[in-house]
Order: structure tokens, then C-alpha cells, then sequence
């Protein structure tokens, strides 16, 4: 799993990377509440995704060990012969 300081990093880069295309392009300069606030949404995006991705691996893991009970595999650490 990412540490959260590489993703705000990661983040923080990107968005100082575009701003200046858009003063560039677009003539239009960011203040500095709009820079915070499109790293803070870029971060919460990422966060979404990283926190899908573990539920995700969380049910396939739970699945897998239901269908292994389900089929016995196990339980016969507990039947003596």
C-alpha cells in the first residue's frame, strides 16, 4: 500500500506542473486556495481508489477462504481417525 506522503507528493507535483500551463494557454492565474483545494481533491480521489482496491482484495480473500470451508478443506485437522 502507498504511503499517504507519496501520494501527496505525487499530487502536489502534478498540480504545480499544470498550473503554469494554464497561465500559459489560458491567461488565467490560480490563487493559492484553488492549488490547495485541487491537491486536496486530487488526494481524496486517490485515497477512494486505494481504499477500493483494498475491499476488493478484502471479499476476494473472504470468498476464497468460504469456498475452502465450504469444501472441507480444513476441517479435518479436528476429526480424529
Amino acid at each position: 500500500m502507498e504511503n499517504i506522503w507519496s501520494l501527496l507528493i505525487g499530487t502536489t507535483l502534478s498540480t504545480l506542473w499544470i498550473e503554469p500551463n494554464d497561465l500559459v494557454f489560458n491567461n488565467e492565474r490560480w490563487n493559492v486556495a484553488k492549488i490547495h483545494k485541487i491537491i486536496w481533491d486530487a488526494l481524496l480521489d486517490y485515497g477512494r481508489v486505494a481504499w477500493n482496491r483494498c475491499m476488493q482484495l478484502i471479499i476476494k480473500t473472504f470468498k476464497t477462504s468460504k469456498s475452502l470451508i465450504k469444501a472441507g478443506v480444513g476441517t479435518r485437522l479436528f476429526v480424529s481417525e
